[in-house]
C-alpha cells in the first residue's frame, strides 16, 4: 500500500502516523477504501498494488462479528429509528450488504460515515 500512497502528497500523513493510517474505512459498496472525505483509493487500485492474503474463518467472523451492524445497531448510532433507517435505504442514501423483510446488515463504518455528514 506505501507505493501507492507514496504517489500522491495528499497521502503524506497517513504514512507517518499510524493511528490515522489505521482510521480506514471501506467505502460504500466495498468500491474502495477512504479516510474521511476526502482520502480515497478505489478498488481498482487497491486490486492492482495489492498481494493476495490468507482469510481464514476466524478471520472473517471477526470482521463480521466487529463491522457488521444490524438495523437496530444501526438506528441506535445514528440516533433515528428503524423507521429512519429504511427510509435512508429507499432513498440510496444508505446501502445494506444483505436485506431481508425483517432486517438489513450494514457495514459500520458506512454507517458511521453517515453520521459525521
Amino acid at each position: 500500500m506505501r507505493p501507492l500512497l507514496e504517489k500522491d502528497r495528499s497521502f503524506a500523513p497517513l504514512l507517518y502516523n499510524d493511528v490515522l493510517f489505521r482510521a480506514v474505512s471501506v467505502q460504500t459498496g466495498g468500491y474502495g477504501v477512504c479516510w474521511g472525505k476526502n482520502l480515497e483509493v478505489a478498488d481498482s487500485l487497491l486490486y492492482e498494488q495489492g498481494e493476495a492474503v490468507p482469510l481464514s474463518l476466524g478471520d472473517f467472523r471477526s470482521f463480521v462479528e466487529n463491522r457488521v451492524i444490524n438495523t437496530a445497531e444501526a438506528a441506535e448510532l445514528l440516533e433515528c429509528s428503524r423507521q429512519n433507517i429504511d427510509d435512508l435505504v429507499r432513498r440510496g442514501k444508505l446501502r445494506p450488504v444483505k436485506a431481508t423483510p425483517k432486517n438489513k446488515l450494514f457495514l459500520k463504518g458506512e454507517i458511521t460515515q453517515r453520521k459525521w455528514h
